[in-house]
């Protein structure tokens, strides 16, 4: 963000599951980009963790994408 990069997609796919702790660091760099003005987009989310994220109401606030085309194509 320093470097004047404004658009972030983080890809998932190598996550199999997810705590608090891993939520929290999703949330603590999706706020981080909002604002300093960026958008942030999480793709390839394994079923496992897409489950978390809507078990937790996440999948509301966060910006997820099927894949990495879809998260780049929503720049």
């Amino acid at each position: 963000m320093a470097k004047g990069v404004t658009s972030l997609a983080v890809n998932l796919a190598g996550v199999p599951e997810m705590d608090s702790s891993g939520i929290g660091s999703l949330v603590r760099a999706f706020s981080a980009v909002k604002a300093a003005g960026g958008k942030c987009r999480f793709f390839a989310a394994p079923k496992r963790v897409r489950q978390t994220l809507r078990m937790v109401r996440m999948d509301t606030v966060l910006e997820l994408a099927k894949d990495e085309a879809s998260a780049l194509a929503s720049f």
